[in-house]
């Protein structure tokens, strides 16, 4: 016990604290739907002032904030893809995720000839299948 790091002291609530006063209020009997009531408004409360504080966003740079949350997103995006490519239960999920994929990945190959790129362009034509 010597060696177990203490908490440092903060103005604010730890949720364990709220917790451990809930169990409190339990054991004396004095948990009610007031007490529970009051403090599920002080948890909305909380969570209003964050999402106000998070959405004070100026009109005219949505657009921009739009584009970087995507940005930001692009690797989870392209997890999902390969990981539906990999997982789905469904083998036509499964066959456009590959193609996107594939698609996204070739897209640099822009010289005439490309083996790869006329068998991309070849199965595109006849929906997946080589002729």
């Amino acid at each position: 016990m010597e060696n177990q790091p203490q908490n440092p002291q903060n103005n604010e609530e730890q949720p364990q604290d709220e917790f451990t006063k809930l169990n409190e209020l339990a054991d004396k009997g004095e948990l009610t739907p007031q007490s529970l009531q009051e403090t599920l408004n002080k948890y909305a409360e909380s969570l209003e002032q964050e999402f106000k504080a998070t959405s004070s966003i100026d009109p005219a740079n949505i657009p921009e904030y739009t584009r970087n949350f995507f940005k930001e997103n692009v690797y989870t995006a392209a997890a999902q893809i390969v990981f539906l490519s990999n997982n789905a239960d469904s083998e036509s999920v499964r066959l456009r995720a590959a193609q996107t994929i594939l698609q996204q990945a070739f897209a640099d190959a822009e010289k005439d000839g490309d083996p790869i790129r006329e068998l991309m362009q070849e199965l595109a034509k006849n929906d997946g299948s080589p002729s």
